[in-house]
């Protein structure tokens, strides 16, 4: 395992990755049941649609992704978006993450140095007075290291998330240090 981390802010590292591996990123989360806020997999076309989105917030510079990659097999490892509001609307001083490590990654490190690089680019890029996550009920693996990296719970959204039928919280951490 060769892990190599790069900081995406013009769209070339996204696009070295296929439509179809991109797909295979998010349908092997699904396939695990992991704790995320989609339910459904996802079709090529749809994550095509998805590539050109966040492109286009890429641009815009409302969004950088921070991307493991091992290069030892050329395989996404792990991926934090750093998602910014945007600048000119009321809420515009706030940045939100995504996180997301594969399985067979997952207890290296890498979200946690995945993350500590968005933290870096939401107050040194973004000039974020507020930065958030969310982590959905029962996840205890991420919310241990959201809190272990700074992160406070500041409110819960009661049976928000419908996780394989059964109603769990959607948890707002907010980052405190």
């Amino acid at each position: 395992m060769n892990i190599k981390y790069y900081v995406d802010r013009d769209g070339s590292v996204i696009t070295r990755f296929s439509v179809k591996e991109w797909a295979d990123w998010i349908n092997e989360f699904l396939d695990e049941r992991a704790y995320l806020l989609i339910r459904e997999r996802v079709t090529v076309e749809e994550e095509a649609k998805w590539l050109v989105k966040t492109l286009n917030e890429i641009k815009k510079g409302i969004m950088v992704k921070v991307i493991a990659v091992d290069e030892s097999n050329g395989r996404i490892a792990g991926v934090c978006d750093v998602h910014r509001k945007k600048p000119l609307q009321a809420h515009g001083h706030n940045v939100s993450f995504g996180l997301a490590v594969r399985k067979e990654y997952r207890g290296r490190g890498i979200g946690k140095k995945l993350l500590k690089e968005g933290i870096k680019i939401a107050r040194e890029e973004f000039k974020a007075k507020n930065i958030w996550i969310e982590v959905v009920e029962g996840n205890k693996i991420a919310k241990s290291l959201y809190e272990k990296l700074g992160f406070k719970e500041v409110c819960r959204l009661r049976d928000y998330v419908d996780y394989f039928g059964e109603y769990r919280d959607r948890i707002i951490m907010k980052y405190e240090e």
